[in-house]
């Protein structure tokens, strides 16, 4: 779990929301002071992608330092990120994870 507190001026709100699509809970105890606690499961990251996750997937695909992510049905198959997962660009598989780090090694070159 990663723990992050920040100040976010748009947030004039006092409660609890829990973001699905994030694994985030966000907990405002004071108008636009924000906790945010993100669960995240095995180092994976689940579908559907962000926008910046996908854009990071698919750069991790061509310039990733470890093997791309590949078809289950056959791995010649280069899979591309999609907002709802990783797509063969051959066939049908589909692939509704990706490892968090893929992403991370591709936003710490940034």
């Amino acid at each position: 779990m990663k723990v992050k507190f920040f100040i976010a001026w748009f947030d004039m709100w006092i409660g609890a929301y829990w973001s699905k699509q994030h694994k985030t809970l966000y907990i405002c105890p004071l108008p636009c002071c924000v906790i945010a606690l993100q669960f995240i499961r095995d180092g994976k990251i689940q579908a559907p992608f962000t926008q910046k996750e996908q854009n990071a997937l698919n750069e991790y695909q061509i310039t990733g330092p470890y093997h791309p992510y590949t078809c289950g049905n056959n791995s010649d198959h280069l899979l591309f990120a999609t907002k709802y997962g990783w797509v063969c660009s051959k066939c049908d598989y589909t692939q509704n994870w990706a490892h968090s780090a893929s992403v991370s090694m591709i936003k710490n070159k940034e």
